[in-house]
């Protein structure tokens, strides 16, 4: 998502060429993302609980559930 923003501050850091040389690297080529469409849940059961929830106005039961259909 390209609207994410986020900091990192790194302090007391060694080796400050190779850290500009990798940060130059991500970016112009990105960021490998490790989650991807896992966020989805199997067989896209994530977005169903969301759409469902958003239909009837009635999040899943279990709390676990109910964050990833909010991440989806």
């Amino acid at each position: 998502l390209k609207g994410n923003r986020f900091s990192l501050v790194l302090r007391d850091i060694t080796h400050r060429d190779e850290i500009e040389h990798r940060l130059s690297l991500i970016s112009e080529k990105g960021a490998p993302n490790y989650f991807g469409p896992q966020r989805f849940g199997r067989g896209g059961s994530n977005i169903y609980q969301a759409k469902r929830w958003a239909q009837t106005g009635q999040p899943p039961r279990e709390r676990n559930k109910r964050g990833f259909a909010l991440s989806a």
